[in-house]
């Protein structure tokens, strides 16, 4: 095994002496079999490692897993404060455990402007994928007992549209360019990803702005204004899951996450007629969105707590006389499921009552029991606030947050049975290591209750 006891970020070493996690990591994956790395604190917990070198890139080329095992999400924390992603997760297979990873940022490249005097379009910004961990095509990660939180995806503005031709006849401006998609504030997987007995919260995905519309060309009058771009779309706020990928997401919680998109481009300058702005961009998925035919997500015994979303604007009007771009639209306050999203013995509240919690293809495992608060996820049989549901376990949000089922609540003791989808695996504990079931019945969501006297008061 491989010890880090040093929680500096200076590397690359060999870890004769001192280790750092960035020294670890290349070490393990050097070795035959790959070693598991570990930590140590001579000083005591907690800790926090802060990546002062950028992410973590995790290629294996072994058959065997990189393991990296923490001492508990409250005592080390691995953070790129906000200058970078956490982890890349290029290839192979990955496992982690009993950590926080927080604080990674990533934001996307700002697309070229339109050519000048041409009134050529500006050029649309390309996607941003996952704020903390980004897990590539092929690649295989497990966490339990992972915090992942204050994590953001930022997508690129688009190109300002290029000033239109002068002349008797002065030309339009260019279109601004289309911001660039935002996917997984938290998570971004393209491969498989399971996640266990933990949480994504903080986090966000939101959408680049519309670039803006180029000038109309010169002459005696003003050539018309360029439309301004549309917002990017803002999509997984906790977790994206590309159309290659796959998740399992099993006793965790995803809370206080969101998905936003783009602010629409403002419309170019002209002589009459100013451009027209941007639409802002829409939102898919705030909590949880699953891309594609063959990406898909199956949730399993997991609270998803959705916030109040937000529209994207749309952008203002270019001078003199251009309109407004209208308000960006949301596609699942909770869930979107661009491919098959499956869910058994969960709970999905929260969203504000404007705004569907689950859209498209979002359905309950046949035969079980789960609670949504407006009947928008597919076959779930019980209806019900917020309230009525869930309390905080402790405010404010501890390492890997989570929520109790209220005492003598529509949660408890209401699974149809303590397995998975399938029937194959069994469940014997919740999101805090809590045994499972605790009564006649095991409870929905992330949190087994452990009420054990009367009247509210709990053991």
């Amino acid at each position: 095994m491989i010890t880090v006891n040093d929680f500096g970020d200076a590397g690359p070493g060999n870890c004769d002496a001192t280790c750092t996690l960035r020294d670890a990591v290349a070490v393990a994956l050097a070795s035959v079999p790959v070693k598991p790395v570990l930590f140590s604190a001579a000083s005591g917990w907690p800790q926090t490692i802060t990546l002062a070198q950028g992410q973590l890139a995790i290629s294996n080329a072994s058959a065997d897993a990189l393991v990296i095992s923490g001492p508990g999400a409250d005592k080390l924390a691995i953070s790129a404060a906000n200058a970078s992603r956490v982890f890349d997760v290029v290839a192979g297979s990955f496992y982690m455990s009993a950590l926080t990873v927080r604080d990674g940022s990533v934001i996307g490249v700002n697309a070229n402007p339109g050519t000048n005097g041409s009134g050529g379009n500006g050029d649309s910004a390309g996607i941003t994928m996952g704020g903390c961990v980004r897990i590539g095509a092929g690649a295989t990660a497990q966490f339990d007992r992972v915090d992942v939180r204050s994590c953001a995806a930022v997508g690129g503005k688009g190109g300002q549209g290029g000033v239109g031709a002068d002349g008797f006849s002065p030309g339009t401006g260019g279109m601004g360019g289309t911001g660039g998609q935002s996917a997984g504030g938290g998570i971004y997987t393209a491969g498989n990803l399971v996640l266990q007995h933990s949480s994504v919260a903080l986090s966000s995905s939101t959408g680049g702005a519309g670039g803006t519309g180029g000038a109309g060309g010169s002459s005696f009058i003003q050539g018309t204004g360029g439309a301004g771009g549309f917002g990017g779309i803002g999509t997984g706020g906790a977790i994206y899951v590309s159309e290659s990928g796959l998740l399992l997401l099993q006793n965790s919680t995803l809370t206080a996450d969101t998905a936003t998109g783009g602010v629409g481009g403002t419309g170019g300058v002209g002589g009459v007629t100013g451009g027209h702005g941007g639409n802002g961009g829409d939102a898919y998925g705030l909590l949880l969105h699953a891309q594609g035919a063959t990406g898909m997500a199956a949730v399993e015994f997991s609270t998803l707590i959705a916030g109040q979303p937000t529209l994207a604007p749309g952008g203002p009007p270019g001078l003199p006389t251009g309109g407004g771009g209208i308000s960006g639209s949301i596609h699942g306050a909770a869930i979107w499921g661009g491919g098959p999203v499956t869910v058994l013995s969960s709970i999905v509240v929260g969203g504000g009552p404007a705004f569907a919690l689950c859209a498209n293809n979002v359905a309950a495992e046949p035969g079980s029991a789960n609670v949504d608060q407006d009947s928008s996820c597919g076959g779930f049989t019980l209806h019900k606030t917020f309230a009525e549901v869930l309390r905080n376990v402790e405010p404010p949000l501890p390492p890997l947050p989570a929520y109790m089922p209220v005492y003598k609540g529509s949660a408890i003791n209401t699974a149809a049975s303590c397995t998975g989808i399938g029937g194959s695996e069994v469940f014997t504990d919740d999101q805090h290591a809590t045994s499972r079931p605790q009564g006649a019945a095991c409870d929905l969501g992330a949190i087994e209750a452990d009420y054990v006297f009367f009247d509210g008061f709990t053991g």
